[in-house]
Parts: C-alpha cells; sequence; structure tokens
C-alpha cells in the first residue's frame, strides 16, 4: 500500500506543478497589449476553454502532445524559457521515480504471488481440510500486507537510541494499554513520580508482546492456568462463560487482569472473531519488575490484598471484570444475565468438576494474594 501511496502522490505533484504552469500562462495571456490570447483568437472563449488552453501547452511543454500556441511576446517568451527547464527536471524526475516505484510494486506483487502459490502447493499435498486451508491462506494475505503496510513502523535507525530513549519510547507506544490497569494508572498520575517507579513502568512496557490473531484463534479457554493479563489493540473478540450470552471485546477492552494479582484459571473462552492485534503482559514478568523496587512491591502488596477482597465479594464472576472501573460488575451482569448466577453457583458446588477448574475455589473460600510476588511483603 506505501508503494501505491508514493505513486499516487508523484502523480498529484505532476498535476499540481502541470496547473501552476497553467495558471501562470493564463495570466500572462490577461495582460495588456498583445498576447497568445489575443493573437491566437482565445479572447472572446469562455474561462474553462482558456483554462483548458493553458493546460494543453502546460503539458506540450513537457513533451505530452502538442499546441499551436506559442510566446508572442517577451515576457511570455522568457516565462516559456523557464517552464522549459523546469518541464525538463520534471519530467525526467517524474519518470524516474515511477518506474523505480513500478518495478518495487511488480516485485513486489510477483514475490507475493510466488509465496501464496507455494503454500496452496504445500497445503494441496499434504491434503490440509479445505477449511483450515482457507482460513490459513486469509490470514496470512492479511498479515504479509499488513506487515508490508507497516513496514516503516520500527524503523531500523531507531536501534541507534539510547536505552534510555529506547525505554522511553516504548513506554510512550503501550502507555494507554498499561492505562487500563488501576495500580499502573496510580502510579502514572503521581506528579511526583519517583525515577525509579518511572524507571519500573518503562520495564514493564518493555514486557509487552504482541501477536496477530485469526479468525477463530483461541486467546484463552476456560480451565487454563492464566498466565498473562490480554489488551485488544484492534479487531474484534468473543467471550463466552459456560451458558452465558457470548460478549465482544474490541478497541480498549481488556482480559485477565486478575492474573496479575492471584492464582487465577479461565473461567471462558476468548477467541478471536476477525483478524485481530493483541498485546499480553506476562505475570512473570509483572512482577519481576514490581519487585525490583522495595517500595513499588509494598504498595503492591496492599493493592493485591484490597483487589483480591473486592474479588470475593463479586457475585458473579468472569474473566472481564476490571478492578475500579465504574459500573464493571453492573455491566457484566447486565450482559451475562443474572438470571443464571443460580445456575453457576450449583456448577461451583459440584464436586464433580475438574480441579483445574478454580470457579469452585473463588465462589466457595477466599482468594489470596499471588504468594510468590506480593504476599512475602510484611
Amino acid at each position: 500500500a506505501s508503494i501505491q501511496f508514493s505513486l499516487a502522490l508523484v502523480m498529484v505533484a505532476m498535476i499540481l506543478v502541470e496547473h501552476v504552469i497553467a495558471c501562470v500562462w493564463f495570466g500572462l495571456g490577461g495582460t495588456d497589449g498583445r498576447t497568445w490570447l489575443t493573437v491566437f483568437g482565445y479572447q472572446e472563449n469562455t474561462f474553462f476553454e482558456k483554462y483548458y488552453a493553458c493546460v494543453r501547452w502546460a503539458l506540450a511543454q513537457l513533451g505530452f502532445g502538442a499546441t499551436a500556441i506559442e510566446a508572442v511576446s517577451e515576457t511570455e517568451g522568457m516565462y516559456s524559457n523557464v517552464v522549459g527547464f523546469i518541464s525538463l527536471v520534471t519530467s525526467s524526475s517524474v519518470i524516474s521515480s515511477m518506474t523505480s516505484l513500478v518495478g518495487a510494486l511488480h516485485r513486489s506483487r510477483s514475490e507475493e504471488t510466488q509465496q501464496l502459490g507455494q503454500l496452496r502447493r504445500f497445503l494441496r499435498q499434504n491434503q490440509v481440510d479445505p477449511g483450515l486451508s482457507e482460513r490459513i491462506m486469509r490470514f496470512l494475505q492479511y498479515t504479509y500486507h499488513e506487515r508490508a503496510s507497516s513496514a516503516g513502523d520500527n524503523p531500523a535507525i531507531l536501534s541507534l537510541l539510547s536505552v534510555q530513549l529506547q525505554n522511553e519510547l516504548q513506554f510512550e507506544r503501550y502507555r494507554h494499554c498499561l492505562d487500563r490497569i488501576l495500580f499502573l494508572r496510580r502510579l502514572m498520575d503521581q506528579e511526583d513520580l519517583s525515577t525509579q517507579h518511572g524507571q519500573v513502568l518503562q520495564k514493564i512496557s518493555m514486557t509487552v508482546v504482541v501477536v496477530d490473531a485469526a479468525e477463530g484463534d483461541t486467546v484463552f479457554a476456560a480451565g487454563g492456568l492464566a498466565d498473562a493479563c490480554f489488551f485488544i489493540l484492534q479487531g474484534s473478540l468473543r467471550y463466552t462463560q459456560m451458558e452465558r450470552a457470548p460478549l465482544t471485546l474490541e478497541n480498549a477492552g481488556m482480559a485477565a487482569e486478575m492474573a496479575l494479582w492471584t492464582e487465577w484459571n479461565f473461567i471462558g473462552d476468548l477467541v478471536s472473531t476477525s483478524f485481530s492485534k493483541i498485546a499480553g503482559l506476562e505475570t512473570e514478568d509483572f512482577c519481576k519488575c514490581i519487585l525490583s523496587s522495595p517500595d513499588l512491591q509494598h504498595e503492591a502488596h496492599g493493592y493485591a490484598a484490597e483487589y483480591v477482597e473486592a474479588l470475593n465479594e463479586l457475585e458473579i464472576l468472569s474473566d472481564l471484570w476490571r478492578f475500579g472501573q465504574r459500573n464493571s460488575e453492573r455491566d457484566l451482569k447486565r450482559a451475562l444475565g443474572p438470571g443464571r448466577v443460580s445456575m453457576i453457583q450449583r456448577v461451583a458446588r459440584r464436586v464433580a468438576l475438574p480441579s483445574c477448574f478454580r470457579l469452585p475455589r473463588w465462589r466457595q473460600e477466599k482468594v489470596a494474594p499471588r504468594p510468590t510476588s506480593f504476599s512475602s511483603v510484611k
């Protein structure tokens, strides 16, 4: 897409140059005395007919087509010489740029066609299911074009930055993600944020990993151990929890925040319904960053206790619950269906549930803060 955009820019620039040349030529023809308008009989023509005649004259200076109009005064002659020189430079530059861009576009399309052709043969030779083959083809086509259009998102010159500047840049890129976590938002909103705490925030941002998800990809499934918190950057995902109505997550969405503060097993499924970009913050990396500051570790311990207390007071559990978000629990009740809470409670008391499914534990006993991270602080 960037090549096509560059081609369009070259064409637009050329049109603008020709328009300016034509306008100046139009203005010279309207001066007093003997001009090309009076000599070649355009004086009585309409405005648009005069303008079209000027455009044809400007294009003729580039060598595109011909016109009988020529300079008839000294001023027009001088201007014609200047335009001739400008047209020489412009035409050579435009032709060179367009040749280079068209060649790059041709090479890019040839490479794409070759790679996708090899992929089709691979899928056919290995007798891959047609449905899966179609998903693979659609995702790779999308990813290929996405990577090509965003090739300048991480310029190689950024590697020359100092470590401090790289950390600050990474923090600014993912600040909007970290701001969704109440503990980090409180920290970032401090007017007298210490240098040490600022460095911790930068370290956390450096651990954020962005991945692409295709249609139908499972981000997490119920019963699995939650080892990361997820931020929705682009696309749409569907969250389903047992027999409850599904919820749609889009940009600015967040899931499994509780994985950062306590042992947690997913109680629902999160599946991508479109080509999506998801940022992940792993629990282990998050804890290491927090533990690097004794003061921040103490604050995190108190926050974790507050978080778990609020988690235990919930009437309805969900991987989408966000601590400190106004009306979060009420919105979940409305979306998931308050009439189904009793069913969840009955399931929670069944002894036959697998041990990896943590919902009974959340419902029947108090949750403790993550012992390996923040609860060790006295």
